[in-house]
């Protein structure tokens, strides 16, 4: 009797644990940005922001930056030789770490832009552009 009160506590508790996993999961897939309106994936910004790669990832396992739903040119400002964006989700500026700065991809028409999906993914500095 010790065994099936046992067996059904594991189980029960098992259950739980898968079904707040599910319950993560879903919550992650669904939380992620919308593209902004008017968003086109064939224009030449959404694949420049499909080509920019996270500076940090390893050099045999490229990982993206994501796309337009994450990616957006920002306003920045440089202080105490310091990057900052400002990120619209959360209206304020955030520091920009100093291995999320992409310096050989700058965007075409010179803006900064920030990957953001509640951490900093990517920055590229205002540049030259195109």
């Amino acid at each position: 009797m010790n065994f099936i009160k046992f067996a059904a506590k594991f189980l029960l508790k098992t259950l739980i644990v898968i079904i707040i996993a599910i319950i993560c999961l879903l919550v992650i897939v669904t939380g992620s940005a919308a593209p902004p309106p008017g968003y086109n994936p064939n224009s030449p910004q959404a694949k420049y922001f499909r080509s920019l790669m996270q500076p940090d990832s390893p050099p045999d396992y490229q990982i993206s930056c994501c796309d337009e739903s994450d990616c957006r040119a920002a306003k920045v400002k440089f202080e105490n030789n310091r990057w900052y964006a400002f990120v619209n989700e959360i209206e304020d500026y955030v520091e920009i770490p100093v291995n999320k700065i992409i310096e050989d991809n700058p965007h075409p028409a010179g803006s900064a832009v920030v990957c953001w999906m509640g951490y900093v993914l990517c920055f590229v500095p205002p540049g030259t552009g195109g």
